[in-house]
């Protein structure tokens, strides 16, 4: 049987190649027998979806895939809900993007091209401007006094600028040891890291930029909901300043994993849409080492993240592998907005 592409040259086939996104390349590619020799070569692959010479987009895929694997053992013996994972798995969902965990190794090398360039283009769609977001309604139907992103900052800001703290404490309280505390917590600092994400405006004319992006103005309501939760005695307070002391030790850890969940979201971003301001470690590729490459990103995450690498050695080192058949049968499925499942 014969296409309209059989006639066609070589050039022109790789002129229309390069000018499509990876699900439409992939579609194209086995269209039919002319496309799939021609296009099925890891030089045209590289040409037109150039990973190996971009080392942020490998190291941001890397890191984007390894978290949705975490799954930590704490030391109780039962498994963790890693907050990152739990972060990314929503905004997926609302994005109704389809994505896969799955190992898979093969010695022919241009399926391994094929398989990381499958994991980038979530990565892309994340990042994408025109990703369309579908925030449930129920996701604030259990908050405590937010009702969305935007509110859930003004109670922050409420909360750490004012000179009480924003929590009304039973009469005789020496305000002086709570801003003292919120001083030793760096509460305030964390706190305006925070609001520069959640309030910031795109600049005027500037065409790409993450504030004010589809996946900023996801991340603010995902992450506001988190605030909301972690804000929940934010209005009264008894006077204990021992149980006061706590709330803000636990309030500095959610907001420093907060803070970091804004820059993972930044990094996606900057990295698929050609941006140069990203975290460093990008630069190099370097996603594998052993530390998280976001500081504050809590002891559940830093576990899972080394347990994870420690599977991941076993694994390597039993040689084990997956065949190509159903390499997206099993991965986690959010809706209709596929990846090619044939390679």
């Amino acid at each position: 049987m014969t296409t309209p592409f059989d006639s066609l040259p070589k050039e022109l086939l790789f002129e229309i190649a390069r000018h499509l996104q990876w699900s439409d390349f992939n579609a194209f590619r086995q269209i039919d027998r002319t496309n799939y020799h021609f296009l099925t070569t890891e030089g045209v692959l590289e040409s037109i979806f150039p990973l190996e010479r971009r080392p942020a987009k490998r190291a941001i895929t890397s890191v984007v895939f390894k978290i949705l694997q975490l799954d930590p053992i704490l030391p109780s013996g039962h498994l963790g809900i890693d907050p990152f994972r739990e972060v990314l798995e929503q905004l997926l969902s609302y994005a109704n993007i389809k994505f896969s965990t799955r190992k898979y190794r093969d010695k022919w090398n241009f399926t391994e091209l094929i398989w990381s360039r499958h994991r980038y283009e979530v990565c892309r769609q994340l990042g994408s401007e025109a990703t369309v977001f579908d925030i449930p309604a129920d996701l604030w139907a259990t908050a405590h006094d937010a009702r969305n992103g935007v509110q859930a900052a003004n109670q922050l800001r409420k909360a750490l600028m004012n000179n009480n703290g924003g929590w009304t404490f039973i009469a005789g309280t020496d305000l002086h040891d709570v801003r003292d505390m919120k001083l030793h917590y760096n509460l305030r600092e964390l706190g305006k890291r925070y609001l520069r994400f959640a309030f910031a405006k795109r600049e005027k004319g500037k065409r790409l930029d993450f504030i004010g992006s589809p996946i900023w103005k996801a991340v603010r309501e995902v992450l506001g909901r988190r605030l909301d939760d972690a804000l929940e005695y934010s209005n009264e307070f008894p006077s204990d300043l021992h149980d006061f002391q706590y709330l803000l030790q636990e309030l500095k850890k959610e907001l420093g994993l907060l803070n970091a969940m804004w820059e993972l979201a930044r990094d996606i971003y900057n990295i698929t849409n050609g941006r140069k301001k990203f975290t460093k470690i990008y630069a190099d590729g370097n996603s594998d080492g052993e530390t998280f490459p976001y500081k504050r990103a809590g002891y559940v995450t830093q576990l899972g993240w080394h347990q994870l690498h420690t599977r991941d050695d076993a694994w390597e080192e039993n040689g084990e592998s997956d065949g190509a058949a159903g390499f997206y049968s099993q991965g986690t499925n959010f809706g209709s907005v596929a990846l090619p499942a044939s390679i």
